[in-house]
């Protein structure tokens, strides 16, 4: 069965929220959600996704910089241009 199929089914029955991070499989995890998404209505989905810590400052704090970084490339793997910070 696949991903695909495992997904459309699981909205089929009434689900409505995807997580995902950066950091899940180092972005493939998002990059498959954003594919799937390009398939299917999307108005209704809710996805969540995380940013991480800079590895650079040893996971000292998530600074401006780096959010700022890391945003467009998560919406770009998963084909979003909104944010919403809620």
């Amino acid at each position: 069965m696949s991903l695909f199929y495992t997904t459309c089914r699981y909205v089929e029955l009434g689900g409505n929220f995807i997580d995902t991070a950066d950091v899940y499989s180092m972005g493939n995890s998002e990059q498959i959600v954003g594919e799937w998404l390009g398939k299917v209505e999307r108005d209704e989905m809710v996805i969540a996704t995380k940013a991480r810590f800079d590895p650079g400052r040893e996971g000292k704090g998530l600074y401006c910089f780096f959010s700022h970084h890391s945003v467009p490339i998560t919406c770009r793997r998963l084909k979003k241009f909104v944010v919403r910070n809620r």
